[in-house]
């Protein structure tokens, strides 16, 4: 639920709003960055690519936190139909969280998914919420379409960033 709103095409439309707003920052601190195709949002799960001065494209994944300072990340979409989730299907090479103090972390999407991977097999042989150190495991009834969704809810801690900001007067 995003500031309360329940209703998911209103969710999707603040979330897009404010990505945007994100993406204007890391531009304000230099960085190229080009929007996806529809196609590549909707099917490859990237929200934009950072384009480095030495050419080549980067993709990212973004993610803005409002009750948490964790990275959550969807492993299952449909436990039941075993529909793998959306932050496990990406395509980007970054993930880019932001908590809801306003610090932007840039994480490695590979470094990510090897942990979610040895997570999703815990889950698989124990299909029961957990908890460790760093991270927990956490069964979600997902309210939009009414499904069973196998989350994980990592300490940013846990992965190097990249690069790390932090978004001034940030109030999300």
């Amino acid at each position: 639920m995003l500031n309360g709103i329940e209703d998911y095409n209103t969710r999707i439309t603040l979330g897009k709003s404010r990505e945007l707003e994100i993406i204007d920052f890391l531009t304000s601190k230099g960085m190229k960055i080009e929007l996806p195709t529809t196609h590549q949002d909707i099917h490859e799960k990237i929200d934009g690519f950072f384009l480095p001065r030495a050419g080549g494209r980067i993709s990212f994944q973004l993610k803005q936190r409002e009750s948490g300072d964790d990275i959550i990340f969807e492993l299952i979409k449909d436990w039941d139909r075993n529909i793998e989730g959306r932050d496990m299907k990406s395509h980007a090479d970054l993930y880019v969280v932001v908590d809801r103090t306003g610090k932007l972390n840039i994480i490695s999407t590979k470094e990510i998914k090897a942990k979610a991977k040895e997570l999703l097999a815990l889950a698989d042989a124990n299909p029961n919420d957990q908890q460790g150190d760093n991270w927990q495991l956490k069964f979600v009834k997902d309210l939009a379409h009414g499904q069973v969704k196998l989350m994980c809810f990592f300490k940013t801690s846990m992965f190097k960033a990249i690069a790390s900001y932090k978004i001034p007067d940030y109030n999300h």
